[in-house]
């Protein structure tokens, strides 16, 4: 009976070891994926109508140094780099946009999301094609890039394209065959 009480034992202790150590593996692993999700929680972008009260009024034009940044650190961006690799290379964009389907019938179906960092804006009403320079940074469902636009800043080039299938409420329209941007006044 002594051999087999400890023979119990020891499973005993085995197990309580064996427990442990998975609890330790798996509170490891919690808490990593946790501080991620902290890091993306802080990540709070702004509105457009945030960005808007935040510069206190039309002209805008961003101050010199996050002018340089984002043009020199432009040709860093690539196709298929997710929001935090972007954020890395750019920093906090001026206004983060989820992109729905232009059609009420599909909604509340996201899209992607657009994150916008302004150099220049004329005013506040959508954007002015001829006179703001800005960047555009478009993001397909799963958080990866797969447009980036520069508008008016020269040497920047596009990389991407919108995706055929996906028309933009508020943020592109179709015309002549062609999404085009479009002010979001003609809604």
């Amino acid at each position: 009976m002594t051999k087999r009480g400890g023979i119990n034992v020891k499973i005993r202790y085995f197990c309580v070891v064996f427990l442990l150590f998975i609890f330790s593996v798996f509170f490891i692993i919690s808490t990593r994926g946790e501080s991620k999700a902290k890091e993306s929680a802080s990540m709070k972008y702004n509105t457009y109508e945030e960005f808007e009260k935040s510069v206190g009024g039309f002209p805008y034009a961003a101050p010199e140094t996050k002018k340089a940044h984002i043009i020199n650190n432009y040709s860093k961006l690539s196709l298929g780099m997710t929001k935090q690799q972007v954020y890395d290379i750019l920093g906090k964009p001026d206004v983060e946009t989820e992109i729905l389907p232009k059609f009420k019938f599909e909604r509340p179906k996201s899209r992607g999301w657009e994150w916008t960092y302004y150099i220049y804006k004329t005013d506040d009403w959508g954007q002015n094609l001829k006179y703001d320079r800005e960047v555009n940074i478009f993001y397909d469902i799963s958080g990866k890039t797969d447009w980036i636009v520069a508008y008016n800043i020269e040497n920047l080039q596009e990389l991407g394209g919108p995706k055929n299938e996906v028309v933009y409420m508020g943020t592109f329209d179709i015309e002549n065959g062609k999404l085009k941007r479009k002010r979001s006044g003609n809604n």
